[in-house]
């Protein structure tokens, strides 16, 4: 008679061998994947206002108190107007400096108790530069 208990016996451990495998690739995958979202949520703009910023270029009615790259690389800009109504239009406008105040981006946002956030969406090429070499102009 023959005896398949020892056949039985090699491919469970096969089995539990291959799944071994699998579930120590699902944790490396599961580990870098926080170990970026932590990179993400915890690393703050590298661009902040006290980094050569020429303040004479930006123009406009609206004080600009924060300009800085998002995550997305878009371009943040914080605006404030006291006398500003409540969800009245926030405009900006940016140009680059380099190539003769070049516009290169725009966009709106509401003022919201004299705040408003404009996110500015620039072509891949002017992405990440210094911020020194852009114009803003806000209203």
């Amino acid at each position: 008679m023959l005896d398949f208990s020892r056949i039985d016996l090699l491919s469970s451990y096969n089995i539990a061998n291959e799944n071994m495998r699998y579930y120590k690739y699902y944790m490396i995958k599961k580990f870098v994947f926080f170990v970026l979202l932590n990179l993400l949520i915890t690393n703050p703009s590298k661009a902040n206002l006290d980094l050569g910023i020429d303040w004479s270029v930006l123009e406009g009615n609206a004080k600009i108190t924060n300009v800085e790259w998002s995550i997305l690389k878009d371009l943040q800009i914080t605006l404030y107007e006291p006398s500003a109504r409540n969800l009245s239009d926030a405009s900006c406008t940016v140009f680059y400096i380099p190539e003769d105040n070049k516009p290169i981006g725009g966009d709106t946002g509401l003022y919201r108790a004299g705040i408003a956030q404009v996110k500015v969406t620039l072509p891949n090429s002017y992405k990440i530069k210094p911020l020194k070499n852009f114009k803003i102009v806000c209203k």
